[in-house]
C-alpha cells in the first residue's frame, strides 16, 4: 500500500544510554578524585591547625610565666616599701600589707616553679631567687621588729645596714635574667605562631586554587560530556530517524508485496474480462486509498482506447478516446503527470491538470494491449506519489500478463467453441450446452425448448450466386436469429446450412412462438447480396415431452424440420403428436 503519511520517531536509540553510562563513569571518577584531594587538604589543615594552636598555647604559656614574674616582682617590691614605711611612720595597716605580700611572693614563686617545670634554666634561677627572697623577707621583718622594738632610731639603724637594699638589688638582678630567658622564649614561639600562621594559610591557598582547579576540570568535564551527549542524542536521533525510515520502508514494501500476492491470487481465477475488471478496480482501491482511475483496452483495430472499469471517480471522467492522447500510449512508457511542473498532459481527461497522474502502458509479448490510469489522491506529495508510482508499474506487469493469458484464453475458447464464419456456436458446444441445459432441467421438471433451423434452397442460392454470397446469408440469419432470442438461449451452428437454437425453460408455446418470430424477421429482413429472397424452415422439439436425452430431442427436432419442408417450406413444425415419445416412469 502507498504511504501518504510519514511516521515522525521520538525515541533515543542504545546509543544515547552507552554515551550517558559513559559520562556518568567519569564523572564520577572525576568526583571521587576531587573526594580524595579535599580529605587530604582536609588532613593537612588539621595537622598545620594543631602546630598553630601548639604554638600559640606555647605563646600563651610565656606570656603567662613574664605575667607571674612581673606579679612576683611587684610583691616583692611591696614587701620592701610596707617594711620601710612601718619603720618610718610605724603604721600598723603596714604590717598586714607585709604579710599579705609576703604571702604573695611564695604564691608566685609555687606557680612560677610549676610553670617553668620543663626549663632548667629558669629553674635554677628560681631556685637562687627562692634564698634571696627568703633573706629579703626576713631583713624586712627584722625592720618591723626593729621598730616595735626601739622605735625610729632602731628602725633606721637597722635599714642603715643596707642588708636589705643589696639582697633586693640581687633579685633584681636574677628577676631580669629571667624575664629576658622567658622574653627569648616568647620571641622564639611567637616566630614559631608566626610560621605555623603562614603555613596554614598557604595550606588553605593551595586547597583553594586545587578545589577551584578540580571544580574547573569537573565542570569543563561536565560541560564537554554534555556537548557529547548532545551530539550523540542527535547522531542517535538521526539514526533512529534512518531506522525508522527504513522499517517503514520495508513495511510499505511488505505491504507492496502482500498485495501483489493477493493481485496474482485474484487474476488466477479470473475466468473472463468481467471478473478481470471487477478485480483490476478492488485492487487498485486497495492500493492506493483514495485515488481514482480507469483500465483501458485498445480494440481490435487500434484506433480506439475503451474503458470497460473505473473507479474512485464518482462519474464518468473519461470517454473512449483515441491512443495517441494517451503520452504513455506514445512513448511505451509510465508517464507521469505534476499539475505544476509538467508542461505537457494527457488530453484524455480534465482529471490530468488537477492532480498527480500516472499512465502505465499494459504490454506483452511485445504488444501494447491497454493502458493503467490512475490519478493520486488530492494533496498527496512528490515522494509519496514517486513510491506508489513503483508499486503500480509492478501492478500494471502483472495486469498486462494476466490480461494478455485471458484475451490468448478467449481467443482459444472462442476458436473451439465459435464458428469461424457466423460467430455462432459450433456443433461441439452445442451438444455441450443441451446436455448441461437438460441436467438443469430434469430435477425441477423445467421444460427446454430446441430449434432446428434450415435455410431453404441454400444450394440452389449458392449455385446461382456462389459461394461468397451464400456466406453472407448465413451471416446473416445468424444475425437475426441472435436479435430474437434471449441472453442465456444458443444459438449454434449444426452443419452447413443447418442451425440449433436451445431455448433454456421454453415451453412448446412459446418455443414455438419464438421459432414464428425468427422465420418472419427473416424472411423480411434476411437478402442475399445479390437480392435473392431467404426463408427459413423451423422444427421444434420439447424435453420432456418430446425426449429426455439430447440426441433424442435432436432426432425429433431434425423429424420435425423435415416435415417443414415436406410441407412447403418457409414455416414451422412441431414435432407430430403421433410421434411423440412417452417418458418413462423412471424419469
Amino acid at each position: 500500500m502507498c504511504p501518504i503519511f510519514d511516521p515522525a520517531p521520538d525515541e533515543a536509540v542504545p546509543i544515547v544510554g552507552a554515551v550517558r553510562l559513559r559520562s556518568r563513569a567519569r564523572t564520577v571518577l572525576l568526583f571521587l578524585l576531587a573526594i580524595v584531594i579535599f580529605a587530604l587538604g582536609g588532613v593537612i589543615t588539621i595537622g598545620s591547625t594543631m602546630s598553630l594552636l601548639r604554638a600559640r598555647d606555647s605563646a600563651d604559656h610565656s606570656q603567662e610565666v613574664l605575667g607571674e614574674v612581673a606579679k612576683l616582682s611587684g610583691a616583692i617590691n611591696d614587701v620592701a616599701a610596707s617594711s620601710r614605711g612601718f619603720g618610718l611612720t610605724g603604721r600598723q595597716p603596714l604590717i598586714a600589707d607585709f604579710h599579705a605580700a609576703a604571702g604573695n611572693i611564695l604564691v608566685h614563686l609555687q606557680r612560677l616553679t610549676v610553670l617553668t617545670s620543663d626549663n632548667s634554666r629558669i629553674q635554677a634561677l628560681l631556685a637562687q631567687l627562692r634564698g634571696l627572697v627568703t633573706t629579703q623577707v626576713a631583713g624586712a621583718d627584722a625592720l618591723i621588729s626593729a621598730r616595735n622594738a626601739g622605735g625610729v632610731q632602731a628602725a633606721a639603724a637597722v635599714s642603715n645596714a643596707n642588708v636589705e637594699t643589696v639582697t633586693l638589688q640581687k633579685i633584681r638582678t636574677v628577676l631580669k635574667a629571667a624575664v629576658g630567658d622567658e622574653a627569648e622564649l616568647l620571641a622564639s614561639r611567637r616566630e614559631s605562631v608566626r610560621r605555623h600562621t603562614y603555613e596554614a594559610i598557604g595550606v588553605e591557598v593551595m586547597l583553594g586554587m586545587l578545589s577551584a582547579l578540580i571544580v574547573g576540570l569537573a565542570a569543563r568535564r561536565m560541560l564537554r560530556e554534555r556537548q557529547m551527549l548532545t551530539q550523540a542524542q542527535h547522531t542517535a536521533m538521526a539514526a533512529q530517524r534512518e531506522l525508522a525510515g527504513s522499517v517503514a520502508a520495508l513495511q510499505g514494501r511488505t505491504a507492496d508485496l502482500t498485495i501483489l500476492s493477493e493481485l496474482s491470487s485474484v487474476l488466477g481465477i479470473c475466468h473472463n474480462l468481467a471478473e478481470f475488471h471487477t478485480a483490476v478496480a478492488a485492487i487498485m482501491v486497495k492500493a492506493v486509498p483514495g485515488s481514482a482511475g480507469a483500465l483501458g483496452l485498445i480494440n481490435y483495430s487500434r484506433s480506439l482506447v475503451e474503458l470497460p472499469v473505473s473507479w474512485g471517480m464518482g462519474q464518468s471522467l473519461m470517454e473512449v478516446y483515441n491512443p495517441e492522447e494517451c503520452c504513455a500510449l506514445r512513448t511505451g512508457r509510465p508517464f507521469c503527470g505534476d499539475p505544476v511542473t509538467t508542461p505537457i498532459h494527457c488530453a484524455h481527461s480534465r482529471f490530468s491538470t488537477e492532480r498527480r497522474s500516472l499512465c502505465v502502458p499494459l504490454s506483452a509479448q511485445g504488444e501494447t494491449i491497454g493502458v493503467l490510469h490512475l490519478w493520486f489522491p488530492a494533496g498527496m506529495d512528490a515522494l509519496a506519489a514517486a513510491q506508489c508510482q513503483q508499486l503500480v508499474a509492478s501492478i500494471g506487469e502483472h495486469l498486462a500478463l494476466a490480461l494478455a493469458n485471458l484475451i490468448a484464453r478467449d481467443a482459444l475458447q472462442h476458436q473451439a467453441t465459435r464458428d469461424p464464419l457466423t460467430g455462432a456456436y459450433n456443433r461441439r458446444y452445442m451438444l455441450e450446452a443441451l446436455d448441461r441445459e437438460l441436467l438443469r432441467a430434469r430435477r425441477p421438471n423445467r421444460p427446454v425448448g430446441l430449434l432446428m433451423v434450415d435455410v431453404d434452397h441454400f444450394k440452389q442460392f449458392n449455385d446461382e450466386f456462389g459461394h461468397q454470397a451464400g456466406d453472407e446469408v448465413l451471416k446473416l440469419v445468424v444475425e437475426h436469429l441472435r436479435s430474437s432470442v434471449r441472453a442465456e438461449d444458443y444459438v449454434c451452428r449444426y452443419g452447413g446450412e443447418e442451425f440449433a437454437v436451445i431455448l433454456p425453460e421454453a415451453s412448446a408455446a412459446v418455443a414455438m412462438d419464438r421459432a414464428e418470430q425468427m422465420r418472419r424477421i427473416v424472411q423480411t429482413a434476411c437478402r442475399g447480396r445479390e437480392g435473392g429472397a431467404v426463408t427459413i424452415s423451423i422444427g421444434v422439439a420439447v424435453y420432456p415431452d418430446h425426449g429426455i436425452e439430447g440426441l433424442d430431442l435432436i432426432r425429433r427436432a431434425d423429424e420435425a424440420l423435415y416435415a417443414a419442408k415436406r410441407a412447403g417450406r418457409n414455416r414451422v413444425e412441431l414435432v407430430s403428436p403421433a410421434l411423440t415419445v412417452i417418458r418413462p416412469a423412471a424419469a
